[in-house]
């Protein structure tokens, strides 16, 4: 199968986090938890529905699987401010 079930998705993002720590940014968890709010949009049902079920509001994508200009925006910003925290610029 192409693509991971979710239980596999998050077993696997747990083994980055614990295996780069501050380093690894968990970008779905990001979108499903903040990206919204981030990004000054207000959710409709069906990312309402895509989040209580851990996937990226589909505000934030373009065809289901790539960000929108705001998706990339928000990743830029979040790589940014994470490599400030650790120091990198």
């Amino acid at each position: 199968e192409a693509y991971l079930t979710q239980k596999a998705e998050i077993t696997q993002e747990e083994a980055m986090q614990k295996a780069f720590g501050l380093r690894y940014i968990n970008l779905r968890k990001y979108m499903v938890e903040q990206g919204l709010v981030d990004a000054g949009l207000e959710p409709t049902q069906e990312d309402t529905e895509f989040i209580n079920q851990g996937k990226c509001p589909p505000q934030l994508l373009m065809d289901g699987t790539h960000f929108t200009t705001i998706g990339y925006t928000l990743v830029g910003k979040l790589v940014y401010q994470r490599g400030v925290s650790l120091g990198y610029w």
